[in-house]
């Protein structure tokens, strides 16, 4: 079930209100993810008192899971503000069920939205700037459902994830326990989560991963009162399964992500709330600016401290101030002998970590090789080195170093012309040594060549040939050429340092094993050949 939304509200609903400031084109968010399960067994009827709840918690983005209520739509609510909801068909049983509820001052930024499923919502947002965010609703299925369910829930939510446009912000009830972090998800769980970690809770792991996205909930350092975003009292249990996903270049706006107790509609969820503190300083900025309009009067010099000054003072208002103590805790028993023998512990620690950790990220990649070839190589793509090598000198005839682009190019060329002029010259030795070679000397047989190999012992390293004695023979009619040593004067590949060259060798060496000669030919005849594989 998919199905877009198209907005139908009153006409007053929509008419921009006078506003000096340029606060339409920089908003304030703060995204919440408010989530019912269990013991709440519908939305309905309790629509007054969630909007109460969302007014008095002073929140504009508000995320609602298991709603129970069918269908699809976007339907207006009390004061103004907005319901995007999404359901099973009005024939089928009410289960599962997402919404969102939208500020009746963000009612206007709603660019579009679509119902994917009854446990997947998506709604965009674009700003008077065309700033585009996306909020997406989600509803995990529960640990002890088939595989297949779940399986088609993430594909979804994968495919959705993939479409969205702008700031992403994934909210709500995963049913999923993630952990802590740990050395394979250290860059997407924090420290602050639970010490559980079940099978949902890896596919959202993995799914983050896939993706970019950070737990957020799980960075932040709070009492547990404010870190369990579930609690069944009767049965003594809790858990935290409801989060706030964003992106990894969107975690420096966020403050704080913690759980709110206050809120209270019979639910065995409590609200998780996120704190975002950076549009808001923003926003405070330009509408001091505007407010201040004299900023801009005055030579650079006092327009830099008017600016100065207002950006500190807007920082103490909305970000607040802090106390950093910087007096050194001095002790008696810390001598050099002990910090030496806890330096030298801790690095021991440290190269323990460093082994355990690759050796569990290679465990891991094996196993997605097999079961999740998608998320291998998306991981395997990122590990991929970027790095690029230019020549930036070379050596003259006299074992100089050249640096200059002009006297580069000058030593190349001459150093081919001498190159190519040998070259020359050789050819028609070369010539003449064929000839010999037909005329007189004896071609070594492929019987020979497999007897000389048998005498060969074992595990000797190969000499220049590569050949060993558990080596294939060569095929008839091909000759097994020796490596090719370019540390002379025999080719332009010793005028290029080690890391360019190498690769050029060993594509040399392979361009020539695959050529088709006669058996016997010199390696002189086939020295030959490389001046037109190199062009």
């Amino acid at each position: 079930m998919e199905e877009n939304g198209t907005l139908s509200f009153p006409d007053d609903l929509f008419k921009k209100k006078p506003n000096n400031t340029l606060k339409n084109s920089v908003y304030t968010r703060d995204l919440r993810s408010e989530s019912h399960q269990h013991l709440v067994q519908s939305i309905h009827g309790k629509e007054k008192e969630i909007v109460e709840e969302f007014e008095h918690a002073d929140l504009e983005i508000l995320a609602i899971t298991e709603t129970k209520k069918k269908s699809v739509g976007i339907t207006e609510l009390e004061n103004g503000h907005v319901l995007v909801f999404s359901g099973v068909h009005k024939e089928k049983r009410a289960a599962a069920g997402v919404g969102c509820i939208i500020h009746k001052k963000m009612v206007q930024q709603i660019n579009n939205w679509k119902a994917w499923s009854e446990r997947i919502l998506e709604v965009r947002l674009k700003d008077e700037g065309s700033h585009q965010k996306t909020v997406i609703v989600v509803y995990g299925p529960n640990e002890d459902d088939r595989a297949e369910c779940k399986d088609q829930f993430w594909e979804k939510l994968t495919k959705v994830t993939e479409e969205a446009k702008g700031e992403i912000y994934i909210a709500g009830d995963f049913n999923s326990r993630v952990g802590k972090g740990d050395h394979i998800y250290r860059t997407i769980v924090g420290e602050q989560g639970e010490n559980v970690r079940n099978n949902n809770g890896i596919r959202l792991l993995d799914f983050c991963l896939m993706h970019n996205l950070v737990i957020t909930n799980t960075y932040f350092k709070h009492k547990d009162i404010h870190k369990y975003t579930r609690e069944e009292r009767s049965r003594g249990e809790k858990s935290i399964i409801d989060y706030i996903l964003v992106q990894r270049s969107n975690m420096r706006r966020i403050v704080d992500v913690k759980v709110q107790r206050g809120p209270e509609i019979y639910s065995d969820h409590y609200l998780l709330a996120e704190k975002n503190i950076a549009e808001k300083f923003e926003g405070a900025i330009e509408q001091r600016i505007e407010k201040d309009i004299e900023i801009l009067n005055g030579n650079i010099e006092e327009i830099w401290n008017k600016f100065k000054d207002i950006v500190i003072e807007t920082a103490k208002q909305e970000c607040g101030t802090c106390k950093k103590d910087n007096r050194k805790k001095q002790t008696v028993w810390w001598t050099e002998k002990i910090k030496e023998h806890e330096r030298k512990r801790v690095k021991d620690l440290v190269l323990e970590s460093k082994k355990k950790a690759w050796e569990e990220f290679g465990n891991k990649m094996e196993e997605n090789s097999k079961n999740n070839q998608k998320l291998f190589y998306t991981v395997l793509k990122s590990l991929r080195s970027t790095e690029t090598y230019s020549t930036l000198h070379v050596k003259s005839k006299n074992g100089d170093t050249l640096t200059d682009e002009k006297d580069i190019m000058a030593r190349w060329r001459e150093y081919f012309e001498e190159l190519l002029k040998a070259s020359e010259n050789m050819e028609t030795n070369v010539q003449s040594e064929l000839r010999v070679l037909e005329e007189n000397e004896e071609v070594i047989t492929l019987e020979e060549l497999k007897e000389t190999i048998k005498d060969l012992k074992n595990g000797k390293a190969p000499g220049e040939d590569k050949i060993t004695r558990n080596g294939k023979s060569p095929r008839r009619g091909e000759a097994h050429l020796p490596t090719i040593c370019f540390c002379g004067n025999c080719s332009g590949i010793a005028l290029i340092g080690l890391k360019t060259g190498a690769p050029l060798c060993t594509m040399l060496d392979m361009s020539l094993l695959k050529r088709e000669v006669t058996d016997g030919l010199s390696v002189l005849a086939n020295i030959k050949a490389v001046p037109r594989i190199l062009q």
